[in-house]
């Protein structure tokens, strides 16, 4: 929807869950991230272009990855995964990379 509220139109009519949506801090890229859930109900993070509708699968295969969030800058994304801890990969799902080991559920970025 707007900023000023009204005419909320559904993103995505894919999977069974799509909950957790983040939204691109970069201007120039109309995307959110989100959590779905697939038909084998395995949980991976998606991306869903606002402008067209295209959806892009990031994670498959690698455990239940949830919560995902957006660098300041839009060029990273953090997220859980059931494989133990906090992860980073790029907007195109590529070089995931483990930042933190232990217990952690929903990451969040701080612009300091």
């Amino acid at each position: 929807m707007s900023a000023a509220g009204g005419a909320a139109r559904r993103l995505t009519f894919a999977g069974s869950y799509n909950q957790e949506p983040d939204w691109c801090p970069r201007r120039e890229t109309p995307l959110v991230a989100f959590t779905g859930r697939d038909e084998r109900g395995a949980y991976d993070i998606f991306t869903v272009n606002v402008m067209n509708g295209e959806v892009a699968r990031l994670t498959q295969g690698q455990a239940a990855t949830r919560a995902p969030a957006w660098a300041p800058n839009g060029r990273l994304l953090a997220f859980s995964s059931s494989r133990g801890g906090l992860w980073l990969m790029t907007a195109d799902g590529l070089n995931q990379q483990r930042i933190f080991r232990g217990d952690a559920r929903t990451p969040a970025w701080s612009r300091r």
